[in-house]
């Protein structure tokens, strides 16, 4: 440790000169040393305005200290950001091994957790075998036990509980004092049924540790044993029943079943699985027949549950501590609801009591959505155990028995009390359904009872709270479905301004601002959401709220994609899509948008790929079929890109552009009449009907059919008057013979901006072929101001300045024209002829006869001399 002294210089130093690297560092290296980890990004953060540094020893301490420092303060994406930035130039280091086994973990990236850990783990070996000690903070005894309880930990969650024991005991050996491994060990144990070889595991922590209160209470857990009775109502369950027992069967004590009226072979499967049953007659109450199963229990522990719920037996080892421990009477666990749409699956969140000790003699209320009633100041316990619903994941007449029993329970509750809040917020919840379709054809109702839901509700009451809460964000996003933009934008900050970490409004505020093409506030949203939902542990929510998108990662990732890409940013672009795409393949269009911005780059091989990809994963996909016909066409395969055209049209016989671009396969096979008629047909269709015009009138002219293809430029005229629509046009009139249309044609496309060169072009040659002399000067004239490079036309211009007798002016366009051509015969004919005319009769020789020597043949020439040859001899 440095001396306070030179402490006391450095921090001066630091503040006296915040840009000098070196001093910074040092003073981040003490911070990390004596445990001051926000001092340490504090200390560095602001050098990333310098980065990267020339010296690669400065660089790799900079990114090792940073993540350090953000990882130990809770900036978990920022950390990771500088470990792969770090690893990019291929950095070795204890600290950045560290940081990152630390941040999966947190992540529940168990395989990436093993990965880093086990090369933590070969650097501190090969320091063992003589390898120099690095300078990194994470050497220490005190950091190699916590990595190797990392590992332990990610071990267990990956059911590997060989490798997992292994791994706490060296844990424990590297520093005995850290009681971590020592608890994980134990409940790792425990979660084997192996009891005794826990309760000696905890008892060695309580001799070594440093920290020994968790210890103290889990001896107790080893030492005792409680029943669980599971208690179920069920009717006409026969095809989830089992799926749920099979989960509970081997660890609960009692099975308790209140069937209420099957007439499948709901009981009969309940008797295989052992369960004691009793009968009820359906009476529209969930709550009267949920507490009599309560009645028939005998356990110690009350365990709630239904048929279509399925118990994570994994997290079994982390629900019997809890169950054994005295002090805990009510238990909270995390309940997933799964939802399938589209052959894509998500999950919302909801904490849940599950678990009430039986002599508190609780009771539930109301008739649908029941609510366990508490006794005031009852504490409640979380814990980090998963049940997975799969209620909302049934066939869709599954789901409309289910609805319709729910509505006319709901219908009953408010019928008796209209301001029932819960009832409200539930109702609008059941409207809501799972598709957008639903959400938007009963918005009126949903606004309507979500509305009044918040009237009667206050956020500061704890019994309301969450039904506040939980009816803003129904609002928010029901007025974004229906595009009220400026009401859900509303609603969504009243949310989060109650709860500043409510995954579903921060969400709900990117895409609500990405919809108003408000891109750079619309990442702010995303980059938000993905910060909280990193730092969100379900577990530790208190509040009983849904949370709907707890998971959702996946949909702010691809929004920063699609920001990115209507910013112009496509290699920004492509590394959101690439992330999306690593946390779900088949996620929407992300394959489409990949495919499309590297078909952009000329990368074809990769963009066929994505583009095959979003074909096989998605049931449809335009933008993938539209993008392999494109592919097919480059390379000229016309019978693939007609199969991929036409699968978008089989899908809708109306897209405009599949139309045209088919149009455009048939022309290059020769189908030329195919073309016409699809052209013709793409006319009527909304988006494109002017494109196909185009096409078809220019299809129409390439087949000689003059007449059709000027009545379809004449259409276009009325609706886009451009000079090249005019040109066109007036093409189709001097084809047909009828110069002083073209003429006419030809002007007005010279009169209308931005000016089309070749009407210039056009209008000069008609003019010309009709002895308009003057006329043609002017207009190729122009044509030359626009388009200077082009000798043949500065050659047809001095000849039109030389038959008005403009010598002077038509030896300008001819020497233009020889600059470029130094052995144009026409230039150099014209050329001599204005000299010869102009009386300079040697220089019009000169130019005769350096005309025979690019070609000895022309006529022309020849006959000039042998007049001026002839005119001399007679003189």
């Amino acid at each position: 440790m440095l001396p306070q002294v030179f402490l006391e210089q450095l921090q001066r130093a630091v503040q006296d000169n915040p840009a000098g690297i070196e001093e910074a560092l040092a003073l981040a290296e003490y911070y990390g040393r004596t445990g001051q980890e926000e001092q340490i990004v504090e200390t560095i953060d602001r050098l990333e305005e310098q980065y990267p540094f020339d010296d690669v020893g400065l660089k790799l301490t900079y990114d090792r200290l940073l993540a350090y420092g953000y990882g130990h303060v809770d900036r978990s994406l920022e950390a990771e950001k500088i470990v792969q930035r770090a690893f990019s130039y291929g950095a070795v280091s204890l600290d950045l091994y560290y940081v990152l086994a630390y941040i999966k973990l947190t992540m529940r990236e168990y395989n990436e957790v093993i990965d880093a850990c086990n090369q933590f783990l070969s650097i501190v070996k090969a320091i063992e075998q003589g390898l120099p000690i690095p300078p990194d903070l994470s050497v220490t005894n005190g950091h190699i036990s916590q990595t190797l309880n990392f590992l332990g930990s990610a071990c267990r969650a990956t059911q590997q509980f060989d490798e997992a024991v292994s791994a706490f005991e060296r844990s424990i050996a590297a520093d005995p004092g850290n009681h971590l491994p020592y608890l994980n060990l134990a409940n790792t144990l425990l979660g084997q049924e192996q009891r005794e070889q826990a309760a000696d595991i905890v008892e060695r922590g309580l001799k070594n540790c440093r920290q020994v209160q968790e210890l103290r209470m889990l001896r107790e857990t080893c030492q005792a044993h409680t029943t669980v009775s599971a208690c179920m109502i069920v009717k006409d369950e026969e095809e989830l029943l089992g799926g749920c027992l099979d989960t509970i069967r081997d660890w609960v004590d009692e099975i308790v079943i209140v069937d209420t009226g099957s007439s499948d072979r709901t009981v009969e499967i309940a008797e295989q699985y052992g369960a004691r049953i009793f009968h009820q007659q359906w009476e529209g109450n969930f709550s009267k027949h949920r507490n009599y199963s309560m009645e028939q229990a005998t356990g110690d522990w009350v365990f709630i549950i239904d048929a279509d719920e399925r118990f994570d037996t994994e997290d079994l080892k982390i629900l019997r501590p809890v169950l054994d421990n005295k002090d805990c009477r009510i238990v909270s666990i995390d309940v997933y609801n799964v939802y399938r749409q589209e052959n894509e699956e998500s999950m919302s969140f909801l904490p849940s009591i599950r678990f009430f000790r039986h002599d508190l003699g609780l009771q539930y209320e109301g008739i649908v959505h029941n609510v366990l009633r508490l006794p005031e100041g009852s504490g409640v316990h979380r814990a980090p155990v998963r049940i997975k619903h799969l209620g909302y994941d049934l066939s869709d007449e599954q789901m409309k028995r289910k609805s319709e029993r729910s509505s006319e329970l709901l219908e009953k509750q408010l019928e008796e009390n209209p301001d029932n809040a819960f009832a409200l917020f539930n109702y609008a919840q059941l409207l809501t359904g799972q598709r957008k379709d639903d959400l938007t054809r009963h918005s009126d109702r949903i606004i309507k009872m979500a509305s009044r839901a918040v009237e009667l509700t206050s956020p500061k009451k704890p019994n309301e709270r969450h039904i506040h809460l939980m009816c803003l964000n129904q609002l928010g996003w029901t007025n974004f479905f229906i595009k009220k933009y400026g009401p859900a934008k509303e609603y969504a900050r009243r949310a989060i301004a109650h709860k500043p970490n409510y995954l579903d409004p921060l969400l709900l505020l990117g895409h609500i601002t990405s919809r108003e093409h408000k891109y750079d506030e619309a990442a702010l949203h995303y980059h938000k959401y993905l910060d909280e939902q990193t730092k969100y542990n379900p577990s530790l929510e208190t509040e009983n709220m849904i949370v709907m998108y707890v998971d959702r990662r996946i949909n702010a990732v691809y929004g920063l994609g699609m920001i990115c890409e209507m910013q112009g940013k496509t290699e920004e672009a492509q590394r959101w899509y690439r992330e999306a795409l690593s946390i779900e393949p088949g996620f929407l269009e992300v394959n489409s948008h990949m495919g499309r911005l590297l078909l952009a780059e000329g990368k074809i091989g990769e963009a066929e790929k994505h583009f095959r990809n979003q074909v096989k994963k998605s049931d449809y996909s335009r933008e993938a079929w539209m993008g392999l016909a494109q592919i097919a066409a480059e390379r000229e395969d016309h019978t693939r890109a007609e199969e991929c055209y036409r699968a978008v049209l089989d899908r809708d016989e109306n897209d405009g552009d599949a139309l045209i671009r088919l149009g455009q396969v048939c022309l290059k096979n020769g189908r030329n009449e195919e073309a016409t008629e699809l052209f013709q047909n793409a006319t009527s269709k909304a988006g494109v009907g002017m494109s196909a015009k185009k096409e078809l009138a220019a299809t129409l002219f390439e087949l000689n059919r003059y007449h059709d293809a000027a009545e379809t430029y004449q259409a276009i005229i009325e609706e886009e008057p451009t000079s090249m629509i005019y040109n066109n046009l007036g093409n189709c009139f001097f084809r047909l013979g009828e110069l002083e249309q073209a003429i006419s044609k030809y002007r007005q496309a010279t009169e209308t901006k931005p000016v089309t060169p070749e009407s210039l072009r056009n209008l000069g040659v008609v003019e010309a072929r009709l002895g308009h002399i003057a006329e043609a000067t002017e207009a190729l004239s122009r044509y030359l101001e626009l388009q200077p490079d082009q000798p043949e036309i500065q050659c047809v211009v001095g000849d039109l300045c030389a038959k008005a007798g403009a010598y002077e002016k038509a030896l300008q366009y001819y020497e233009r024209c020889l600059g470029s051509q130094p052995r144009s015969r026409q230039a150099l004919f014209g050329l001599s002829e204005c000299y010869l005319h102009m009386g300079h009769r040697d220089s019009a020789l000169m130019g005769y006869r350096r005309i025979l020597e690019v070609d000895q043949g022309f006529e022309p020439a020849l006959k000039r001399l042998n007049e001026l040859s002839s005119a001399v001899g007679q003189a």
